[in-house]
């Protein structure tokens, strides 16, 4: 009997691995094309992540800054000694993530270390504020995608455990089908593309 429920367990999370991020996001674009359902997205879900976006490249880049809501402060230099935390950090979580024998957070951390020795050495602080104010837009594309690939935790992260995955799938799809559906509008409308204003 156990052997039976395993397999039927199985089978099922096969199917929600081939089928949950088509769904989550076909359910928000459809959400995302009606205005009471983009207002809603864009308050609840993909505000946080957009200004997340915003942050995170921020701090890849040396800048102190806060996400908040629909605002996203940063201090207008950079700071050697926060971009010495940031790296700091992201070194010890690798090395810890090393000794742990967590691979791909550990390989995942290295790649952040690298991007934050890029953003803050090698870009000019006019470029890094360039990428910055993209970020909050790419942020919902690159950051909604991640989340959406919570979905294939492996079985024993507690992603999986505590259906946390589930919530970072609808977040994400919200996030993502926001944002492309302003990017994908401006191909043929050029003033749907926001040029970093406030909405």
């Amino acid at each position: 009997m156990q052997g039976e429920w395993e397999l039927a367990e199985s089978q099922l999370e096969a199917r929600l691995r081939t089928w949950a991020i088509p769904i989550a996001l076909g359910a928000s674009f459809l959400l995302v094309a009606t205005g009471p359902g983009r207002f809603l997205v864009r308050v609840f879900l993909s505000m946080w992540v957009h200004e997340i976006g915003h942050a995170s490249v921020a701090w890849l880049c040396g800048f102190p800054a806060f996400p908040g809501p629909w605002l996203t402060p940063m201090a207008q230099s950079r700071s050697p000694l926060f971009g010495l935390v940031v790296f700091l950090a992201l070194g010890v979580a690798a090395y810890r993530a090393f000794r742990a024998e967590r691979i791909r957070l550990c390989a995942a951390l290295g790649v952040g270390v690298a991007l934050q020795l890029f953003g803050t050495l090698a870009l000019s602080v006019s470029r890094a504020k360039q990428l910055v104010v993209f970020m909050g837009d790419g942020g919902c594309l690159v950051l909604g995608s991640l989340l959406m690939l919570t979905v294939y935790a492996p079985e024993d992260s507690s992603l999986k455990r505590g259906w946390l995955r589930w919530g970072f799938l609808a977040i994400g799809a919200a996030a993502f089908a926001d944002a492309f559906t302003q990017w994908w509008a401006s191909r043929t409308d050029f003033d749907r593309i926001p040029f970093g204003m406030n909405e």
